[in-house]
C-alpha cells in the first residue's frame, strides 16, 4: 500500500497540474499565469500528500517501505518525463 501511495501521489499531482494549466487562456500572460499557478498547486499537492502518507503510514515507513514510497514516486515521474522520448519525438516536435 505504501508503494502504491507514492505512484498515486505523483499521478495526482500531475493530474492537478494538467487540469489547471491546460485551460482556455488567451494571451501569453494568461498562459504564463496559469502555468505558474498549476506548478504551485502541484507542489502543494505533493507536499500535503507526502505529509498525509507519512502520517498515515508512520509505523510502516521503515527501511524498505520508505524506499518503496519514494522510489515509486520517482519512477512514476521518470516515466512521465520519458514517455515523449520513448514515443519517438525529437526536440523540434516531429516524429523520427
Amino acid at each position: 500500500m505504501v508503494a502504491f501511495s507514492g505512484g498515486a501521489l505523483a499521478f495526482l499531482a500531475n493530474l492537478v497540474f494538467g487540469l489547471l494549466a491546460l485551460g482556455r487562456q488567451r494571451g501569453a500572460g494568461a498562459v504564463l499565469a496559469a502555468l505558474l499557478i498549476a506548478e504551485a498547486a502541484k507542489f502543494g499537492v505533493v507536499a500535503v500528500g507526502f505529509a498525509l502518507v507519512i502520517r498515515c503510514f508512520a509505523d510502516q515507513l521503515t527501511g524498505l517501505n520508505a524506499l518503496l514510497l519514494f522510489g515509486t514516486f520517482g519512477l512514476t515521474l521518470g516515466a512521465q518525463w520519458a514517455a515523449p522520448l520513448v514515443a519517438g519525438f525529437c526536440t523540434n516536435g516531429r516524429r523520427q
